[in-house]
């Protein structure tokens, strides 16, 4: 016995351009996707609630009262003060005020209050001109247009009303000393007259404060588009995402997909086992003897390449790199699937420091105490115990995490598994994750066949690296992998994974130097 064959073993051309990236992507499409969806969600939602907004400006032109001219003192006209920027300042604080923005809601209506008006309204000074811009800003255009033009009318009237009554009381008091019996006379008669003819020209508006143009419902919102700020949040969470993606592939230690496993050990896939769905572990786990039908034709494949060897009697061995790598799921099945053609099938659980299959089938309380067997010769027949299925058997073990009650009970296994292929058409064998645990060496000798089971998103890379560098310092070659939780269904056939490689072969093992 021995697997001692020594394949070609392939060695993967380096990946180049963007095969790196993309494989990243690919690897974990469901994070990279679920990133993108909710970037999606969440533009949409702000993009809800804040609705574009438009701004558009109605001008007032400032035209100050000469200080030269003091005919008109008495009223409240804006005048020079000799400082452009004071002045101007001056004119902002008559034009944004409560009563033009109070006045401007009742304009309006529609649900428009005196502090929407004032979040709504800005004024601001064009540069050093004599313009003042009323800017109003509102979900639409014609509503900022409106806006702006309404406070710009609704600052002239209050301005129109305000000189109105100055004017008139100040008409009524220079008439009334025009007709007084101590009327002035002469040039005090004359300046009255022209002060008021003064108050005349302005009694309906107020010269100072003049429209200079209406507003004009603007073209486009500021800001962004929607459109543009979804897709920029797009592109956003697709540079998120991809960098994530390519910061896990750096940083997780676990194998994504098959290319991950090959690419750290060179070995013909010889089956890539879809994940079970919760329905199935289930099952499994309260029927473990029953197959599942959906991996039935996976373990039959496995089955016909091992048997292109044609050995008799083949004894089987499975192990991984890591734990719940799903070895002990896939030597169980594979036995179920031989039993199932009527092969007389010998399973030992030889995973000593957690004998799941033991525990799986409920054999504890029948399997032998490790260190009562390490001490005296075993018996095949005392240790085999049945199965409800008529040719399958069970050689279970309680388990051990005493590496010296181990060794010497794996001193008795090959003449147990020698037994066990004179008695069984098939020895199929579970033993522990070689990356953990090097009992699995102290046993390849003595098996034909070893089958590495590696379960993506699961086994770990050093550890997998750890049991090919342990195997080949042994100069085992495996026969091929068995990869789990595969996302593609297609059956992988003997003479490895469809892919490019540049082949190096391994020299030919001297006779015996597969023993452990």
């Amino acid at each position: 016995m021995g697997a001692d064959r020594a394949p070609v073993i392939a060695r993967r051309s380096p990946e180049e351009g963007l095969q790196p990236y993309l494989r990243a992507i690919r690897t974990r499409l469901p994070m990279v996707l679920a990133v993108i969806f909710t970037a999606l969600i969440a533009s949409l939602l702000l993009a809800s609630k804040h609705p574009p907004t438009y701004e558009t400006g109605a001008k007032l032109f400032i035209n100050p009262w000469p200080q030269s001219d003091t005919s008109l003192l008495d009223i409240g006209l804006l005048r020079e003060t000799g400082d452009p920027t004071r002045t101007m300042e001056t004119a902002v604080g008559l034009i944004d005020s409560h009563a033009a923005a109070s006045r401007t809601a009742q304009r309006l209506g529609n649900g428009w209050t005196r502090e929407r008006v004032e979040d709504s309204i800005k004024i601001d000074v064009r540069g050093e001109s004599n313009i003042l811009e009323v800017i109003a800003s509102a979900p639409s255009a014609q509503a900022a247009a409106d806006l702006a033009n309404a406070h710009a009318e609704a600052v002239l009237a209050l301005r129109r009303a305000a000189v109105r009554r100055e004017v008139a009381a100040a008409m009524a008091q220079t008439e009334a000393r025009l007709r007084s019996p101590n009327a002035p006379t002469g040039d005090a008669a004359i300046r009255l007259g022209e002060r008021l003819t003064d108050l005349q020209s302005i009694r309906d508006r107020d010269p100072t404060i003049l429209l200079a143009d209406r507003a004009e419902p603007p073209a486009a919102a500021i800001g962004l588009p929607r459109s543009l700020i979804v897709a920029l949040s797009l592109m956003a969470a697709v540079l998120i995402a991809v960098g994530a993606a390519l910061v896990l592939e750096i940083v997780d230690p676990r194998m994504q997909d098959e290319e991950d496993v090959v690419g750290v050990y060179q070995l013909p896939v010889l089956a890539a086992i879809p994940g079970l769905s919760r329905r199935e572990r289930r099952r499994l786990l309260e029927s473990p003897l029953e197959p599942i039908p959906r991996t039935r034709e996976d373990f039959r494949t496995i089955q016909v390449q091992l048997d292109r060897d044609d050995v008799e009697h083949p004894v089987v061995m499975f192990t991984s790199a890591s734990r719940h790598d799903g070895k002990t799921t896939t030597a169980l099945q594979f036995a179920l699937s031989l039993a199932a053609e009527s092969h007389r099938v010998i399973l030992f659980d030889l995973d000593l420091p957690s004998p799941e299959l033991t525990s799986r089938l409920g054999l504890a309380d029948v399997a032998r105490d490790p260190s009562e067997q390490a001490s005296v010769p075993l018996d095949l027949d005392d240790l085999m115990v049945p199965t409800a299925l008529p040719t399958l058997f069970v050689v279970p073990t309680r388990g051990t995490g005493d590496p010296v009650v181990a060794g010497a009970l794996l001193r008795h296994v090959p003449s147990l598994i020698f037994s066990a292929a004179g008695q069984a058409d098939y020895v199929v064998i579970d033993t522990p994750p070689l990356g953990e645990v090097s009992d699995a060496l102290r046993i390849v000798a003595n098996v034909d066949q070893v089958l590495l089971v590696a379960r993506l998103r699961n086994t770990n890379r050093k550890q997998l690296e750890l049991t090919r560098d342990l195997l080949e310092r042994s100069m085992v070659w495996p026969h091929g992998l068995v990869i789990l939780g595969s996302r593609d269904s297609r059956r992988r056939r003997l003479g490895g994974p469809r892919r490019r490689y540049d082949e190096t072969v391994v020299p030919e093992p001297t006779t015996g130097s597969t023993a452990a």
